[in-house]
Formats: structure tokens, C-alpha cells, sequence
């Protein structure tokens, strides 16, 4: 409607209309097909130059059937007919004036409607947003609404860890089914999914039912920590069986090579179970020997891009836990600043996360092009304690120019393979 066509003179007034309106408000809900009849439709809703048959153009009084949900709002999409205006101003309401807009298909309230509730601000609202019925009219038209809300949740994941509220579980399906969803890492998404299963459904047959044939699936298994799946596989409330084809993938997955695993993804039917998230602890593959003395081989693979946004960045990258001689450490990237807040070179760091002190030798490689062959970077022996952190600010001996360059021979096909080996020491 167009700023100047202002008709609310018009609205609700007797000296401006011909005919009467009866809105009935019906206590069950309605099919929108009985809504009302063809016999019946307001000729708001009518093509203007379709001409009414000579009973329809009688009648003086029109009847409209509503639901209780949607009188209220059907009131507020006139006012918007003649006014380009809406009364309401709470998001739930203004998603009933929305439905009833579609379902009437006045396609101006519901961009104006979308427009104001685009982008969701808070968890309610992408719940709600989620929620709208999948069998609207115009239902391409109510899309980015939904893509947005979708999204909001994605990136949002730590509000949904501390929701008390109700998230259905088709939603919660579709938000654990994303690739991008932000999580710290897959052990901590499969903490949480097994922590809302039991709050949810108390009752133990329910809780596995829903757990395994609804749940499981979207956790992705290649990227959880081999202690996390000895967990899974132990627990008693998910049907061992039906994931031990789930976990034996996992582990034949971690141990192909990378240009193996491509084609184990491209062949696999679940291949969505092989797709990465976008993890704030970045995932690692973990080989550990017990003797002669106890070693832990780590590998961590580092994208250029994600070298890249260190330049800027005040934080590290983190890598998954690291599950070893009964301590957890971690291991972060980062960039070596000047005084005046420019990166310098490219740092790696062991950090211990356990309260306890512990010698450990750590000796860090780098694969290097064209043999692609590890090349020992970095070898020392500390005592480890509690967030204390060692490794080199310098790792590869070059600043950041010449490692961010394309000429950088450690970085194959834009990727930094890194492989950790820890010994413990007494």
C-alpha cells in the first residue's frame, strides 16, 4: 500500500459501507477450507473486477467463521487494509496477524509483518518463529523468517544449553542436524543431547525411544573423542547394537587418510554424519601408545583460512581435549603480536586443563612440501599445572607475511598438519 492511499477514514464507518461483516468466533478449531464460503467471501478479498453473481451481490450481511486465535487478528489485518497499519506490538500477536494474512493471502501485511519480526533477538522468538504451520499459502514468502530464526538458533546454541522452556523436538532435530551449528564439540553436543533426553522424558521406555530413533542420528559420531564413544557404547540407554555400525564407522573414518575420507564421505549414504561443524574446539585424531613409556600422537589439521583469522584475532584456536594419562590438556594456535597489535608469527601451545602437575616432553612437527614428510619443530620437557601453558610463539621460524604467503611450503592444498607427541615423565 503505498504511503498516500490512506483509507482509515473508511474503516468501521457506516457512511462509507454497504454491507456488514459478521465475524464468528467458532470454540473448535477450523479447517481453513470451511473457513468460509465462496458464497460468502468478503469482497475485500475478491478480484475487483470479478463480477459477483446476482445472489452474492444481494446479500447484505457476510459471515465469517474464525478461529479463537484468529479474530483478534483478522480485526488487526482490516485496520492494516485501511490504514497500512498495525495495533499490535507483541511478537506472538503479531505472528497471528501474519497467519491470518497468509491465510487470506494479503501479501502486503505479510511482508510488512516479516519486515518487522525479521531478525529474531531472542530464543523465544526463533521458537516461535519455527513453529509456524508448514501448510501456509505463501509459504515461500514466510521463508527467510524461518531461515532466520533457524540460524539465530544455530549460532545461538549456548541459550538453548540453558533454556528451561519447551523446545519441541522437531525443532531441536533440525537445529542439531545443522552443519553450522556452534558448538564447543561434538562430546559436549552429545552430553547435551543425552541431558535433555532425561529431563524431557522421565519415563525410561519413552526416553530410549526417543533417544535412539530420533536423537542419535544427528550426532556426528567421526568427531567424537574415543572416550566419549567407549561411553556410548557402555551406556544403557542406547541400543548398542543399533550404533555399533555408528561408532565402527567413527573409528575407520579417523584412521583413513584425508584424501580417503573424501571419498568415503561422497560414497557414504549418511554422509552428513561426516560433515564437520563449525566447532569452537577444533577437531584432532588421537593415537596413543602405553609402551615403553606412555605417548600420545596427536594430529591436528589447520585450514589456512583459519590461520587467516588470527591476524586479528585476540583469542587462539582450541583444539578438542585431550584425553591422556588421566589429565586433559589442550592444544591452541595463535598468532605472536608486536606492542603495537600486528601478528609477528605463528605460535603453538600445549595448555594443561586438569588440577594437577605433571612432566611432560612434547615435541612438535610440521608435514613440509614436497616430501610431505613431519619435520620436528619444536622439543622441550616442563612441569605442567593447572591453564599453565608451553610450546613456541615462533613455530615454523618465519613471520607472518611469509607464512600467511602461497609460497609457505607448509601449508599443503591450504592446509597446516600439525602432529603433537606427548611422553610422560616421571
Amino acid at each position: 500500500m503505498a504511503a498516500e492511499e490512506d483509507f482509515s477514514f473508511a474503516f468501521d464507518n457506516m457512511a462509507f459501507s454497504d454491507r456488514l461483516l459478521r465475524i464468528e468466533i467458532m470454540s473448535e478449531v477450523i479447517d481453513d477450507r470451511q473457513s468460509f464460503s465462496p458464497i460468502s467471501t468478503p469482497d475485500i478479498f475478491k478480484d475487483p473486477f470479478q463480477r459477483s453473481s446476482d445472489v452474492e451481490s444481494k446479500q447484505r450481511v457476510i459471515t465469517l467463521h474464525l478461529s479463537c486465535a484468529e479474530g483478534e487478528a483478522f480485526v488487526d489485518l482490516l485496520n492494516f487494509i485501511y490504514c497500512g497499519k498495525l495495533k499490535t506490538e507483541t511478537t506472538a500477536a503479531m505472528l497471528d496477524v501474519l497467519i491470518v494474512a497468509n491465510k487470506f493471502e494479503v501479501a502486503s501485511c505479510v511482508h510488512h509483518c516479516i519486515d518487522v519480526l525479521s531478525p529474531p533477538t531472542t530464543l523465544e522468538n526463533a521458537l516461535l518463529f519455527l513453529g509456524l504451520p508448514t501448510n501456509m499459502p505463501m509459504v515461500d514468502a514466510v521463508q527467510p523468517l524461518i531461515i532466520a530464526a533457524k540460524r539465530f538458533l544455530v549460532q545461538n546454541f549456548r541459550m538453548i544449553q540453558d533454556y528451561e522452556g519447551e523446545i519441541p523436538l522437531p525443532i531441536l532435530q533440525e537445529i542439531l542436524s545443522s552443519d553450522e551449528l556452534q558448538v564447543r564439540s561434538e562430546d559436549i553436543l552429545c552430553d547435551f543431547v543425552m541431558e535433555w533426553t532425561r529431563k524431557h522424558y522421565p519415563d525410561e521406555d519413552e526416553r530410549k525411544e526417543v533417544l535412539n530413533k530420533k536423537l542419535i542420528y544427528t550426532i556426528r559420531f567421526p568427531f567424537l573423542s574415543k572416550e566419549k564413544l567407549k561411553q556410548i557404547f557402555s551406556s544403557n540407554e542406547i541400543d548398542c547394537v543399533g550404533t555399533l555400525k555408528l561408532i565402527l564407522e567413527a573409528l575407520l573414518y579417523n584412521e583413513e587418510a584425508p584424501y580417503r575420507r573424501n571419498n568415503h564421505i561422497a560414497q557414504e549414504f549418511h554422509h552428513e554424519m561426516f560433515c564437520e561443524r563449525s566447532y569452537i574446539n577444533k577437531p584432532i585424531r588421537i593415537v596413543k601408545i602405553d609402551t615403553p613409556h606412555k605417548e600420545c600422537m596427536v594430529f591436528w589439521n589447520i585450514k589456512k583460512d583459519e590461520c587467516l583469522t588470527l591476524r586479528d584475532k585476540p583469542d587462539s584456536l582450541a583444539s578438542q581435549f585431550i584425553y591422556f594419562g588421566d589429565q586433559l590438556f589442550l592444544l591452541k594456535a595463535f598468532s605472536t603480536k608486536n606492542k603495537e597489535g600486528f601478528p609477528i608469527s605463528f605460535g603453538l601451545c600445549l595448555q594443561m586443563a586438569s588440577k594437577a602437575e605433571i612432566n611432560v616432553e612434547y615435541i612438535f612437527s610440521c608435514r613440509l612440501n614436497p616430501s610431505r614428510n613431519f619435520v620436528m619443530r619444536s622439543r622441550a620437557t616442563d612441569k605442567l599445572y593447572y591453564m599453565k601453558m608451553v610450546g613456541s610463539p615462533d613455530l615454523l621460524g618465519m613471520n607472518w607475511s611469509e607464512f600467511i604467503s602461497d609460497k609457505n611450503s607448509y601449508f599443503i592444498d591450504n592446509v597446516l598438519y600439525l602432529r603433537i607427541l606427548l611422553i610422560l615423565r616421571t
